[in-house]
């Protein structure tokens, strides 16, 4: 039981950051984008 909840724990942790990666990423393009247009 103890090994599942960690388990579990884990993975949402992964797709958070995963999430969090392609926001960053996904903001990072918006910035870029921007700067070339001017």
């Amino acid at each position: 039981m103890l090994k599942g909840e960690r388990f579990l724990v884990l993975s949402v942790l992964q797709l958070q950051y995963s999430h969090l990666d392609a926001f960053k990423q996904a903001l990072l393009d918006e910035y870029l984008d921007r700067t070339d247009g001017e």
